[in-house]
């Protein structure tokens, strides 16, 4: 079976996580944003045009906790929703592996990691946005955003449960998804059932995951 290139993206590979990325390597932070994989940087395109403009020519051996202080003042001047910035340094940091976490570990000491965010209230989408979003995600490149979106629209999994999910989760002749470790302790281990046109996006996606990697099982260390 012919593996992936790269090691972190061998890693997720081997885990068999459904909807997987990786993220390519640079001397410059701007080398490694322009190194992501082209869905990803579709998908997190304004986080990194953001980021490419206010730290890209930066090395990444210097970039530490006081440059990533300076990027949310900077991005706070120019009015941007403390949500977006706490999504754009989430992003710098994952890509920084074992750097950004450690930068992640000393920011969250001194409670300067995530800016506060206000409430807000959660509203449905009505059918027509649904229709909307769905027949965008079918066009992208990617062939992972159609069927995540489906299963949060219609299943009602979170955001860190389908990013985490894998195969071994997922029963396509019983039509049913397992889910792992979900926000509440009543959601861990949760059964969801697949129906109509979840199923159908799903067993799409294996098929073409099955043409990509040669099995959907999690691999066997030797």
């Amino acid at each position: 079976m012919r593996r992936p290139r790269g090691s972190h993206l061998a890693k997720l590979h081997q885990k068999r996580f459904i909807f997987n990325h990786t993220f390519g390597r640079g001397a410059q932070i701007s080398g490694r944003l322009q190194g992501a994989e082209p869905e990803v940087r579709h998908v997190r395109g304004n986080a990194i045009g953001h980021l490419n403009r206010l730290v890209g020519s930066m090395m990444v051996a210097d970039l530490g906790d006081t440059a990533v202080k300076d990027y949310q003042t900077a991005r706070l001047k120019e009015k941007s929703a403390p949500k977006s910035i706490n999504e754009e340094i989430g992003f710098l940091l994952r890509m920084l592996e074992d750097q950004g976490d450690a930068i992640r570990i000393r920011l969250k000491r001194q409670k300067r990691l995530k800016l506060t965010v206000g409430r807000t209230i959660s509203q449905a989408f009505p059918p027509e946005e649904k229709a909307a979003l769905l027949a965008a995600a079918a066009t992208r490149r990617s062939p992972s955003i159609y069927p995540a979106l489906m299963l949060a629209l219609h299943a009602g999994m979170r955001d860190a449960e389908l990013r985490n999910l894998q195969w071994t989760q997922i029963d396509l002749h019983k039509a049913i998804v397992t889910v792992g470790e979900s926000k509440t302790e009543a959601g861990d281990g949760r059964t969801i059932p697949l129906k109509g046109d979840v199923l159908a996006a799903l067993v799409a996606h294996s098929k073409w995951y099955l043409k990509k990697f040669g099995e959907t099982r999690p691999a066997v260390n030797s």
